[in-house]
């Protein structure tokens, strides 16, 4: 794995992502720490962002202006895979890709559905990750590559 094409990057983020649906979304820290929340993935386009739906008002939203730096951690158990991203996240009231991100699991938290008013995004463009799999106590380093593959930089 020396170096990925885009789409060899791209297929590997959204392979490693889709069946875990569920990430602990890790924001800036404050004198308390951290702060992770469990977050729903909405998607992983194809230029490799990531996407959740969230509340315009929530704690999470209000992080992002200030520290937009964010972790996002992905954990399968069942198949020994996990994968840590690093990434930058900033908030995005796009009508279009709220519509083509909305699934039915999102009116539990917007009842008012794609009219909810505080229906917002979070786009995280990683920069690094890393990933362990298969019982394997290497740490692989994936998204330095990812970033170059995406960036048309390999």
């Amino acid at each position: 794995m020396d170096k990925w094409s885009k789409k060899e990057a791209l297929h590997y983020l959204r392979d490693k992502t889709k069946n875990v649906k569920t990430a602990m979304l890790t924001t800036g820290q404050d004198k308390n720490g951290v702060k992770s929340r469990p977050t729903g993935t909405a998607d992983v386009d194809n230029d490799g962002n990531i996407w959740f739906l969230t509340d315009e008002y929530s704690p999470t939203a209000k992080e992002m202006p200030v520290e937009n730096t964010v972790s996002v951690t992905y954990s399968d158990p069942h198949n020994n895979t996990y994968l840590s991203v690093h990434g930058n996240a900033e908030l995005i009231d796009d009508k279009k890709k709220k519509k083509e991100l909305w699934n039915p699991f999102a009116r539990a938290f917007f009842p008012n559905g794609l009219n909810d008013p505080k229906l917002t995004l979070i786009r995280i463009k990683p920069d690094n990750a890393e990933y362990w799999e298969n019982n394997s106590r290497k740490v692989n380093h994936f998204f330095k590559k990812v970033k170059a593959a995406v960036s048309g930089a390999n």
